[in-house]
C-alpha cells in the first residue's frame, strides 16, 4: 500500500487494531483474519485503503465494523477525533476551506454550531436570504417580531436572533 510523504496514521479511537485514519483523511482497514458472513471460517484480509461514499449533504463517510456491528462515520470527524485536540469540547468539525471532501488535518477545526454557521455565511458557503441592509433594517425596526418576520419572510426566531446579535453579529 502506498504511503504518501509525511502522512501520519493513527488507530481510529474505539477501533484500535482494526482501522487507522491518516492525517490526509484516508482510512484503512488493518490486515487481519476475519470470519466469513456465516461466522464459520476465517480468512486473511490484507490491509487496504477504504473507499468512501458521499452523504446526501456532501461529506465523505464509510462504515466501520467491530464485533459484527457496522456504524457509518464521517471521515472528517474521524480525522478530528484522532488528530485535533478539543479542550473546549466543541461539537462540530469545520472544513476551513469550505470543501467538504478535503479531510486533511490542517483543513479541519473544532467549532460550535454558531461558529460553523458564521464561517459558512462569511465564506458564501450558505445561501443567505437577507442582505446586510436587511439586517440593519431589522435591528432598527421597533415593531413586534412577528410583523418583521412576515415582512422579510423569515422565521420569528431568526428575527429574535438577529436583534440579539446571536446571528449576523458582524453587521453593525
Amino acid at each position: 500500500m502506498e504511503s504518501l510523504s509525511n502522512e501520519i496514521w493513527e488507530d481510529v479511537k474505539n477501533y484500535e487494531g482494526l482501522y487507522q485514519v491518516s492525517s490526509f483523511g484516508r482510512v484503512k482497514s488493518l490486515g487481519r483474519f476475519r470470519n466469513n458472513q456465516w461466522g464459520k471460517t476465517k480468512r486473511w484480509c490484507p490491509e487496504s485503503i477504504l473507499s468512501t461514499q458521499l452523504t446526501i449533504d456532501g461529506y465523505e463517510s464509510l462504515k466501520l465494523t467491530k464485533n459484527g456491528k457496522s456504524i457509518r462515520h464521517r471521515v472528517h470527524r474521524l480525522v478530528a477525533l484522532n488528530f485535533i485536540s478539543n479542550p473546549e469540547n466543541k461539537l462540530q468539525v469545520n472544513h476551513i476551506n469550505g470543501v467538504k471532501t478535503d479531510n486533511r488535518v490542517e483543513n479541519l477545526e473544532w467549532n460550535t454550531q454558531f461558529e460553523n454557521q458564521l464561517h459558512a455565511c462569511k465564506n458564501g458557503l450558505k445561501k443567505i436570504k437577507l442582505s446586510e441592509s436587511d439586517i440593519i433594517k431589522i435591528r432598527s425596526d421597533n415593531r413586534i417580531i412577528s410583523e418583521i418576520a412576515n415582512d422579510f419572510n423569515i422565521a420569528f426566531q431568526t428575527v429574535s436572533e438577529i436583534k440579539n446579535r446571536k446571528i449576523w453579529a458582524w453587521v453593525n
